[in-house]
């Protein structure tokens, strides 16, 4: 006979056993209500949840029509904004772009084609990123070294025809989607790397050339480029460094962050460094504010002709395809 202990250990295996069960079925289809609520609350993640394995398409297409509805109204909201940081909008975003292909797959077999294909891109997508960050060479300062790996995400993210090759194979509908499926892992990463960064200089002020060297003056300075989705920290940290004694930033930098942060507020920029790329795969700054002394004002911190600059663009915008 088992002991009490004994007895008591194998009912407890049991219970686990149970519940690793239990964890591995495949949720079915709650309330609309219910659903959405799970969704916005971040109990459910869309990525991982199977449509198919839920029973969707199980019901008749009345049923899936109302049911969809019911969630995208929730979920969809008037406006769907990927430019924050937000998490409650971060979450809607992710779920919005799952939704969209819930609801334009006409079968089953459609979602578990597309559903699979973009399961695959997106494992592979965090294993890049994930190897870029393990890379890095290491500092002497650990802060330099958490700041080297976020810079690593950053520029993984950014990769763009190696993502874009990811989607090589995949069926019509999932490739159409990739991008602003990936989009989420990119909010996610700037906005964390952002957070970070904003924590750091509470601590240390600035990753200044002095104390941090070249390298991580310009790190940071990537990470407050691309904190497009945390303006007032773009606008605060560029204050910031126009008050630095010269020698500690680059110059450069500041203008570049400048132009970033006077587009953003919808403001003509000062140094012609933002712009966008056209159809015919040509790249043109945003307005800029006194168009004649424009040259004089790069020169004067070390930046290159404005003709020059567009220049280095050629090759890097799309042609739009007709």
């Amino acid at each position: 006979m088992k002991t009490a202990a004994g007895l008591r250990r194998h009912l407890g295996l049991l219970c686990a056993a149970l519940v690793v069960s239990c964890a591995s079925m495949p949720r079915p289809l709650p309330a609309p209500d219910v659903f959405s609520a799970e969704v916005l609350a971040g109990r459910l993640d869309l990525e991982h949840f199977d449509f198919e394995a839920a029973g969707y398409w199980k019901r008749d297409s009345t049923s899936r029509l109302v049911w969809l509805g019911d969630v995208q109204r929730a979920v969809f909201g008037t406006r769907l904004d990927s430019d924050t940081c937000d998490l409650n909008e971060r979450r809607r975003f992710a779920a919005v772009m799952w939704l969209v292909v819930v609801q334009q797959s006409a079968e089953a077999e459609t979602w578990r084609a597309n559903y699979t294909a973009l399961r695959r891109a997106l494992l592979a997508h965090d294993e890049l990123v994930s190897d870029a960050a393990a890379k890095i060479e290491p500092a002497q300062d650990a802060r330099v070294t958490e700041l080297r790996r976020r810079v690593a995400r950053d520029q993984a993210i950014r990769d763009l025809p190696r993502l874009d090759k990811l989607a090589e194979g995949m069926p019509d509908l999932s490739r159409q989607h990739w991008v602003a499926i990936r989009l989420g892992r990119m909010m996610a990463i700037d906005c964390d790397n952002t957070e970070w960064l904003a924590a750091q200089m509470r601590e240390i002020g600035w990753f200044d050339i002095p104390r941090y060297g070249a390298r991580a003056n310009q790190d940071a300075w990537l990470l407050v480029q691309h904190a497009d989705r945390n303006k007032p920290f773009q606008r605060e940290t560029l204050a910031y460094l126009e008050k630095l004694p010269p020698g500690m930033t680059e110059p450069r930098n500041i203008a570049l962050l400048f132009d970033r942060v006077a587009i953003g507020e919808g403001r003509m920029q000062r140094y012609g460094t933002q712009g966008k790329c056209l159809a015919d795969g040509s790249w043109v700054p945003h307005d800029v504010e006194n168009v004649a002394e424009l040259d004089a004002r790069r020169q004067a911190i070390g930046l290159m002709p404005m003709a020059d600059y567009i220049k280095g663009f050629d090759g890097i915008c799309p042609r739009a395809t007709k």
